[in-house]
């Protein structure tokens, strides 16, 4: 992937619950494999995104052979910033706006054992 406007890898586990309350549930995002991705030239907000949601995490995600390269340039500052859970909304990479790391942002994960 070359130049491209948001981030190379998305992974979200999402709780939008739009069916009939007393059947629907929180899915589940388990047992992915990616390898071999390149990118460059990724816009220094976006990092690649695995996120899962409170509560219910990605489960068993191995990437290998992964090389990105990001533009850069982000204010010192933006290690602080607080990226939205926002669950219930359509899942899709820029819902989170810019996020604190670059490379990866991970967040409610459970590793291979």
């Amino acid at each position: 992937m070359r130049d491209i406007n948001n981030c190379p890898i998305f992974l979200r586990l999402g709780a939008r619950l739009r069916g009939p309350k007393e059947s629907t549930k929180v899915g589940t995002l388990r047992r992915v494999l990616i390898h071999n991705v390149n990118s460059f030239n990724t816009p220094s907000r976006y990092s690649s995104i695995l996120s899962g949601v409170p509560g219910y995490a990605i489960e068993d995600v191995k990437l290998s052979d992964i090389y990105a390269q990001h533009i850069g340039g982000a204010a010192a500052d933006s290690t602080k910033i607080q990226v939205p859970e926002d669950e219930t909304k359509y899942p899709e990479p820029g819902m989170f706006g810019p996020t604190p790391s670059q490379g990866f942002f991970l967040r409610h994960m459970k590793t291979w054992k």
